[in-house]
């Protein structure tokens, strides 16, 4: 089992999902006092991982390894509303806070995508044919850290002037 997940700005609730058995499609939405299971959220796709919470937080986004694709759920309907194309497997999310764009690092491409949200557009920033996973925001310096496992290094993305570039290497990834 393996969980991923996002928590409500908020700090109410939590979005999780669940890899064991079959491929899950499922994303479990958790109220944090009591930690009860609200209800269950499809993201028709499949093998769901990353949960990413939307800027208002009225959507949450839905990374789907094996659908090649990434969910937008709206949260008041419970409802999967879009779903957007992405390269292969895609891993780490980020929403921007101006709620304009979602990054996605994808793991069997090694690119970094970014999604117009008013249009639907991806458009790839990055590629280097790694196995881009997390990707962790300064929100403040308009810069992104992505982790690549192929490549053994964490890479810096600056959001306003688009430019990538290595930003340490680490340690060879456990086998």
């Amino acid at each position: 089992m393996a969980p991923s997940g996002a928590r409500a700005r908020e700090g109410s609730q939590i979005w999780t999902t669940i890899l064991n058995g079959p491929p899950s499609v499922l994303v479990y939405e958790i109220d944090t006092a009591p930690r009860e299971v609200l209800r269950t959220l499809d993201t028709e796709s499949s093998w769901s991982k990353v949960v990413e919470v939307g800027a208002d937080g009225t959507k949450i986004y839905v990374a789907n390894w094996v659908g090649d694709d990434v969910s937008e759920i709206d949260l008041s309907t419970g409802e999967c509303t879009r779903r957007f194309r992405t390269g292969d497997t895609p891993r780490g999310l980020y929403a921007t806070e101006d709620g304009a764009y979602l990054y996605v690092a994808t793991y069997d491409d090694g690119e970094l995508q970014r999604i117009d949200l008013a249009t639907g557009k991806v458009v790839t920033l990055f590629d280097n044919n790694g196995a881009l996973r997390y990707i962790v925001a300064d929100a403040e310096r308009g810069q992104l850290y992505i982790s690549d496992m192929r490549n053994d290094a964490v890479f810096v993305h600056d959001m306003a002037s688009g430019e990538t570039r290595e930003f340490a290497a680490t340690d060879e990834k456990m086998r």
